[in-house]
């Protein structure tokens, strides 16, 4: 319904992407915590935003409804992308739209042998780990990769996300001073202050 309320806007040749949250239960089937964005501290508004997807992961696959225009503006899946749903929701920012439903509207059920990160998103679990330096410069070194490989699926189709997705790209090649700058120049910024903070101190 989302879906169809945005392109009876703008039309169904407009990229749209709708994603939503989830209650996370254990393995009995009980609810553990009502609200897998809250667990995880995701603000869905970061989907909207091309800026704040390129660091920020804000879409979870398996509650996603897209149109075929999105399909066929993601596909191929470049190799350089980290998941699928993140590549998926990175084209929807920057080429259509991407709306999002508060209400959970499915269960994910952790059980300890998931293959995802089910843990609890902190700030005293991320920064307290031992390499939690190297384990920062690693994201960004990915997401920079995956943005670079944005840029160049966008060079024609939206040539000013296209210089946004590149200058994402640079960040690993730019010195310390310079690298920061950028950051907050162009706001690619994660939700809430601890992630900038390890952000600042890390990267």
């Amino acid at each position: 319904a989302l879906v169809r309320e945005v392109e009876a806007e703008r039309g169904s040749n407009h990229p749209v992407l709708a994603h939503g949250d989830l209650r996370v239960i254990d393995g009995e089937g009980k609810v553990a915590r009502p609200s897998f964005w809250a667990m995880k501290q995701i603000d869905p508004a970061c989907s909207q935003s091309l800026r704040r997807t390129l660091i920020h992961a804000s879409v979870v696959g398996c509650t996603t409804t897209m149109n075929r225009a999105l399909v066929n503006a993601c596909l191929p899946i470049p190799h350089e992308a980290v998941m699928h749903d993140w590549w998926i929701s990175l084209i929807a920012a920057a080429r259509g739209t991407v709306v999002f439903d508060p209400v959970p509207r499915i269960d994910y059920r952790i059980h300890g042998n998931n293959v995802s990160n089910p843990r609890e998103a902190s700030a005293s679990a991320a920064m307290g780990q031992a390499n939690y330096r190297a384990v920062m410069q690693q994201k960004i070194a990915v997401r920079a990769r995956q943005a670079g490989a944005l840029a160049d699926r966008l060079d024609r189709a939206a040539p000013a996300q296209a210089r946004l997705a590149q200058q994402f790209a640079q960040l690993p090649q730019i010195g310390f001073v310079a690298r920061r700058i950028a950051i907050l120049r162009h706001r690619f910024l994660f939700p809430g202050i601890w992630r900038n903070l390890a952000l600042a101190l890390a990267s």
